[in-house]
């Protein structure tokens, strides 16, 4: 994991498919996104795609619902979900505070974007959401809600935790490095499924 994580989609086929923005909104599948990471293609993506996501999820819509300087995030839905208020980040870009890191991923401005949470899907469970933040977000009052969250080892013997972020959600998030001070962190929220959101975690930092 790396500053690239935050800040660095890369580009490829990901890209080069939602040219045209009307598209974005339709076609961009977390299947799709997958595929072009596994073909060599958007290889900033990779530390942020997980090897698997549960059936349900593995055709559903894919969106960016933050580009910013501290947290980049995503969300997937179910196959048989539709996110509403899709626009793409070039609309998002200096009009939105969650994108106020959009104006320097030219590469980015045709991806889907999210104009606000999809607060209702998430609580219905109908999405997952993947968030990875910056250092500065992993002070004493995250770590201390660490210590008192449920913890699960993963199988190379780190740590996750179960924390409720600073967006109110909770999920089972793990540090880039666990004894430092500040570290870089990644967060999966599944509403009413914590195994669901562990083991996406799980694939994820075991590609």
């Amino acid at each position: 994991m790396n500053k690239k994580l935050l800040m660095g989609f890369g580009s490829g086929y990901a890209i080069l498919s939602f040219a045209n923005p009307t598209l974005a909104q339709s076609i961009l599948t977390w299947a799709t996104l997958q595929s072009s990471v596994q073909n060599g293609e958007a290889q900033a993506l990779r530390s942020l795609i997980p090897t698997q996501l549960p059936s349900e999820f593995s055709s559903g819509q894919f969106a960016i619902s933050a580009l910013h300087t501290g947290r980049t995030a995503y969300v997937v839905t179910k196959a048989s979900k539709r996110l509403p208020n899709v626009s793409t980040v070039s609309q998002q870009t200096k009009r939105n505070i969650s994108f106020n890191a959009a104006n320097g991923h030219p590469e980015l401005t045709s991806m889907p974007a999210l104009t606000s949470f999809p607060t209702p899907l998430y609580n219905q469970g109908q999405l997952v959401e993947v968030s990875c933040y910056a250092a500065r977000y992993a002070g004493e009052r995250t770590r201390a809600r660490a210590r008192q969250a449920q913890k699960s080892t993963l199988p190379n013997g780190r740590s996750a935790y179960y924390l409720k972020q600073d967006t109110g959600r909770q999920g089972w998030c793990a540090f880039e490095l666990e004894s430092a001070r500040h570290s870089p962190f990644i967060c999966i929220n599944a509403a009413n499924s914590s195994t669901t959101a562990l083991n996406i975690l799980k694939s994820m930092l075991f590609q």
